[in-house]
């Protein structure tokens, strides 16, 4: 769940000046400052739907998700700046924007709740589809663990060790310059559009032309029979999608090039090792061979991904320890009031 309000984000690079300076945000008078109106709530809820069905598919085609803040954050401010426009409604303030994109993007990030992971899994091995009731309890009891959770750390990774919280920051950033410079603003909704339009009318032409993925030529030769597997049946293949694209820039160079240097060797060196050892029988000439090399070629990826969260959090077991000590400390002292109080 994201909860980023531009305040406490220019709390969140005190190692930098400059950081602290971009983001701060216009003043905002009192009196006029509102935040939990009811079409911001609205907007959010709307913006969640729409956009946690885009996670859903994402996550199950590419195995990402993503936090959506800034999309909720454009699309919230191009839909009300255009009402505003065609029928004079007061104008969205950056507080009600705030609000909406938290739970846009809470709404949005539900996904990683299993509905891309635990639960396909299980419904590919078992065949078993759960209910809708058990379903809603499942993601509601996952959810309700995040909120916890993150009101347990909160305070100690963001207010006091002062941790960099990327999205949030972006968010912030977005947000105060939209609303200094509204043209720039109005730009970024255009582009954001017209992306959308793009990538739509490729995806339908698609769909209707049915067009195939582009192998690419040559073979890797496995084997001491000789036997060869062509690059399109080790998955060697361009896809004529934007979203593909559309991940590769949002990731970089580095991280694109670490995913490229991690599927090359995966599918062009320990692939053609399983399939010379007979661990998978090779498929049909014309089709590629995901499915079978894959299910050896997990089991290294998912360790490795695994093994390199748990250093990475290994490598915060102070902010950890000192956030379980802190709620500790915070509710002893709840309770000493509460005591002082009866005594009293």
């Amino acid at each position: 769940m994201t909860q980023t309000s531009p305040a406490p984000a220019n709390q969140a690079a005190p190692d930098a000046a400059s950081a602290a300076s971009t983001l701060s945000t216009p003043p905002i008078s009192a009196p006029s400052a509102r935040e939990l109106t009811l079409r911001a709530l609205l907007t959010g809820f709307l913006l969640a739907g729409g956009l946690s069905l885009c996670n859903v598919y994402a996550g199950l085609k590419v195995g990402w998700s993503f936090n959506m803040s800034i999309t909720a954050v454009l699309i919230a401010f191009g839909f009300w700046n255009l009402s505003q426009r065609l029928f004079g409604t007061r104008p969205y303030g950056m507080l009600e924007n705030n609000l909406s994109q938290t739970a846009a993007s809470a709404g949005a990030n539900i996904s990683s709740a299993g509905l891309v992971s635990a639960i396909p899994a299980m419904t590919m091995i078992t065949g078993q589809t759960l209910p809708w009731g058990v379903l809603v309890v499942w993601l509601f009891a996952v959810a309700l663990v995040g909120v916890v959770v993150g009101l347990g750390i909160r305070k100690q990774m963001i207010l006091v060790d002062q941790l960099p919280f990327p999205s949030g920051i972006a968010t912030a950033q977005a947000l105060k310059e939209m609303y200094a410079t509204g043209a720039e603003a109005l730009a970024r909704v255009k582009h954001l559009a017209g992306g959308a339009i793009v990538a739509a009318g490729v995806k339908l032409t698609q769909a209707v032309a049915k067009l195939p993925n582009f192998g690419f030529p040559g073979s890797i030769q496995y084997g001491a029979a000789g036997k060869s597997a062509s690059l399109f049946n080790l998955t060697f293949a361009f896809e004529p999608t934007l979203m593909m694209m559309g991940v590769g820039a949002l990731v970089g160079l580095r991280t694109g090039l670490s995913l490229l240097l991690g599927g090359v060797v995966a599918w062009g060196l320990v692939g053609p090792e399983i399939l010379a050892r007979g661990w998978v029988t090779a498929g049909a000439a014309e089709a590629a061979w995901f499915g079978p090399l894959n299910t050896w070629l997990l089991w290294p990826g998912v360790g490795m991904m695994v093994t390199s969260s748990l250093t990475s959090f290994a490598f915060s077991w102070r902010s950890v320890v000192a956030a379980i000590r802190g709620t500790g400390r915070k509710r002893q002292q709840n309770i000493a009031d509460a005591t002082e109080v009866d005594d009293g």
